[in-house]
């Protein structure tokens, strides 16, 4: 603050408006000052996420109980949308989405729409598939009602598959259409998949293949695997405002 103002305002004998009426500096000029005094905060970088890794708790986790299961099939599901981690888990720090449930999940056959929580769909016609779609609707930076989905070919084949496999798994189970995608069925109640689950099971991964990668458990969060599809789609010639939208 310049001392130059206080002696204008003086001189034409006027209220100097910095102050207020005790004659001390007003209170949100002297919170703008102390902010100036603050530094920013270092970025938080992530390590980027090997599918590798992604494959490995597929495997470890993907035949085992229902918690193990859903944690593999998550943990695909967020990779492949670039999911924030408040939409493939619960307990996230993010309020700005919350998990996708049942009745977002569309599966397509040629013109044909479905919805994955009707009982008129068998389990031969999600195998038979050629595109699953996610629609977005109270989720983070995303507009009501839009879609976005994988087809059945080179690496998606991967998540149709898991996809399917994890829709048959609710269904199988009687789940209503609102129960979300990171249920898990302990006893006769779903429990929704917990965020630090997630996480625990990408660092187990990044220890176990840690030599193959050079990626340690403190260079992994569930961050990373919204990282490593961007970059594979930059890699892969997608154009910048394509990754952004699907980014969100």
């Amino acid at each position: 603050m310049s001392p130059l103002g206080g002696q204008v305002f003086a001189g034409v004998e006027a209220t100097d408006p910095r102050m207020n009426a005790l004659g001390t500096l007003n209170f949100h000029l002297n919170r703008q000052l102390n902010a100036y005094n603050k530094e920013d905060p270092s970025p938080i970088c992530v390590m980027l996420c090997p599918l590798a890794i992604l494959l490995w708790i597929q495997q470890a986790l993907g035949r085992g109980k229902d918690t193990g299961r859903a944690i593999a099939n998550l943990c695909i599901l967020a990779f492949f949308f670039l999911l924030w981690t408040g939409e493939n888990s619960a307990g996230g720090r993010d309020t700005c989405s919350t998990p996708f449930c049942l009745w977002d999940v569309n599966f397509h056959r040629g013109e044909r729409r479905y919805h994955a929580h009707r009982r008129s769909i068998t389990d031969a016609y999600i195998d038979a598939t050629d595109f699953i779609g996610l629609r977005f609707d109270d989720h983070k930076n995303a507009i009501k009602g839009e879609q976005m989905g994988h087809g059945r070919f080179f690496a998606d084949a991967i998540l149709v598959a898991v996809i399917s496999n994890h829709m048959k798994y609710l269904r199988f189970h009687r789940a209503s259409a609102d129960v979300p995608l990171c249920a898990a069925l302990e006893g006769e109640r779903w429990r929704s998949v917990q965020l630090p689950e997630i996480m625990a099971a990408l660092q187990a991964a990044a220890c176990t293949i840690r030599h193959c990668h050079g990626v340690t458990p403190n260079d992994i969060s569930t961050r990373s695997m919204r990282s490593v599809k961007t970059m594979a789609l930059f890699l892969a010639g997608i154009r910048g405002e394509c990754v952004k939208i699907l980014e969100r």
